[in-house]
């Protein structure tokens, strides 16, 4: 990604990120949470030019979200759900809590996955309404600034870190769509703390604390 932004779209990134610049906050062991939460963006074809179908694991605890680790798969919507639901399941077993799968819906299309997915998944499936992934960028980044996204100390995989880093000028945005999928259903739907502190860069039109 960092080579790809440099020398094809000529906009070499900056070294803490574009949008996502705060990455300060970190934890050497995991609490013990109260829940997990996967979010997901699923690919509409496998084609070798097509996006990937993508995976993020959270765990929450007291207002925070955990970052836990990613994966991604070029697969149809068909195939998702394999990868999904054991991903799901080995986070189950880590942590030993429920999990909910988070399906950001953003067009018509989303709502007829997010349906598939109930029903052919072990676990609850939940969808937030996202007006686009930009936006919806934007409003997280200052919960990351104020701690209350925390990472661990080796962020892996590379891929998801340097997609998130880049992101919007990356060449991919699957992992970060994933990522926003279930922090957007945290934060922003009611579920977790207001962000410490605004962001300088990004407007944000809420009272905090």
């Amino acid at each position: 990604e960092v080579a790809w932004n440099a020398q094809y779209m000529q906009r070499p990134r900056p070294a803490d990120g574009v949008i996502f610049q705060f990455w300060n906050h970190r934890y050497e062991t995991a609490p013990i949470f109260q829940q997990i939460l996967v979010g997901f963006d699923v690919a509409m074809t496998a084609k070798d030019r097509s996006d990937f179908t993508a995976w993020s694991g959270w765990g929450i605890r007291d207002g925070r979200a955990y970052f836990l680790d990613a994966g991604r798969k070029k697969t149809e919507g068909g195939e998702a759900e394999r990868h999904i639901g054991v991903f799901a399941d080995k986070l189950k077993r880590a942590y030993g809590k429920q999990v909910l799968i988070i399906h950001a819906r953003k067009v018509k299309e989303d709502k007829v996955i997010g349906q598939y997915l109930r029903k052919s998944l072990p676990f609850p499936v939940i969808e937030t309404p996202m007006v686009d992934l930009l936006t919806t960028a934007g409003l997280i980044a200052p919960y990351m600034e104020g701690g209350s996204v925390v990472w661990p100390e080796i962020i892996s995989p590379d891929w998801f870190l340097e997609e998130m880093k880049s992101y919007d000028m990356g060449r991919h945005d699957d992992g970060v769509a994933s990522a926003m999928a279930a922090l957007h259903y945290y934060f922003l739907r009611g579920k977790g703390r207001e962000p410490r502190r605004r962001s300088p860069i990004f407007l944000w039109d809420r009272d905090v604390a």
